[in-house]
């Protein structure tokens, strides 16, 4: 067995999801599915003092998706037979736990505006709302959060038509939410994909998109948000998609809430200009762990750190600060990168991009250890 990164970990989920559609999972994704769940299970007591609502997040939420909080495992001494050592993401989990409505959206009974939107003619569609629904409730309510539905009148009467599926629909939605002093919105959609939208290799077969737009805060800015849209084939059930894209939307929203402790900002003050640090070169799941915990430990006073992407020698990181470009590549300078049985970082390169980023010429390399980083603005 060799060492698996979270998108290797996220594929066994959906692997043990879609065998359980059709037959029970082999055994070796039982047994380490459970190793997954414990080693998870086992990160509670290391995460300092919780709150009750968020034990009981922990328990029902991050424990039972637990393979969206590992970064990788790999076999222990014992090789093949011998115990899975797994990489639990604590940061992650604390930014998952850490938003709760009354607290962080500053009113004791905080209400939440929720529309759905899926296709009217497509039975697949119709069928899934019921499961989202109720996955949506669950998850904003152990928040603290009222959940006020928005009918399609009201919609349709605030756009003067019938709604049209995308971005545009969030941002009526979130004004018809501010309108009504609400806390937030939530915009789930999903729909049967259009034909000219398919590859025309695929064009015979059926897909679906979901969306989900998740926004809130103390004002009625909704700084804190996240949008997400996913494609889904035939087969693929819509409520692990949903889960998917909500755990995502609290984690940053988490982050967010987080940032605004730390810096003792709220609202739209805190989410300042999201810069953006593309690194590549990265040789192997271990040399990037290394360079998360490092970007993570020295930023960790002055912004919060979350990926975006990881592929194959690519890592993309979210950089959300009220600090400028200039502070953050300061702090970034002093970013020290030592992989776990050491080896080379020569080759590796990171970008710094966002609105303030100047640009400059030539790649930043890490040599000797040392992050020297260019912005580079796109």
């Amino acid at each position: 067995m060799k060492a698996f990164s979270r998108l290797s970990v996220q594929m066994l989920a959906v692997a043990v999801l879609s065998a359980s559609v059709s037959r029970a999972p082999r055994a070796e994704f039982q047994d380490l599915a459970a190793a997954l769940k414990q080693a998870v299970s086992r990160t509670e007591s290391k995460l300092g003092a919780l709150e009750s609502w968020q034990k009981k997040i922990f328990a029902d939420e991050v424990v039972a998706q637990s393979s969206f909080f590992v970064r990788g495992y790999r076999p222990g001494p014992g090789g093949e037979q011998g115990a899975i050592q797994v990489d639990v993401d604590q940061e992650l989990i604390r930014k998952y736990l850490a938003f709760y409505g009354p607290k962080d959206l500053k009113r004791e009974a905080p209400r939440v505006g929720v529309y759905f939107f899926p296709e009217r003619g497509c039975v697949r569609c119709m069928e899934a709302g019921a499961a989202i629904r109720t996955l949506v409730k669950s998850r904003l309510e152990a928040r603290g959060l009222t959940l006020i539905w928005i009918s399609d009148s009201d919609v349709v009467g605030a756009i003067g038509g019938v709604p049209v599926f995308g971005k545009s629909l969030d941002e009526k939605v979130r004004e018809i939410a501010a309108s009504r002093a609400l806390s937030g919105a939530l915009i789930g959609q999903w729909r049967q994909t259009p034909v000219d939208s398919i590859d025309s290799a695929h064009a015979d077969e059926k897909h679906f998109q979901l969306r989900i737009s998740f926004a809130t805060g103390p004002d009625a800015t909704f700084a804190y948000r996240h949008d997400r849209q996913l494609e889904l084939l035939a087969n693929d059930p819509f409520d692990p998609a949903a889960t998917k894209i909500l755990t995502e939307a609290l984690t940053e929203v988490g982050a967010r809430a987080l940032l605004a402790a730390t810096t003792g900002k709220s609202g739209s003050s805190v989410t300042g200009e999201e810069l953006t640090l593309s690194v590549t070169g990265v040789r192997d799941f271990f040399q990037y762990s290394a360079l998360k915990t490092a970007l993570q430990q020295t930023l960790n006073e002055v912004a919060v750190v979350h990926e975006r992407k990881l592929a194959r020698g690519i890592a993309v990181f979210a950089i959300a600060t009220v600090k400028t470009a200039a502070d953050v590549r300061s702090k970034l300078s002093q970013v020290k990168i030592v992989p776990e049985g050491g080896g080379s970082t020569q080759g590796v390169a990171l970008v710094l991009s966002g609105p303030d980023a100047k640009k400059s010429e030539g790649p930043g390399e890490i040599a000797d250890g040392a992050a020297s980083i260019h912005g580079e603005l796109r």
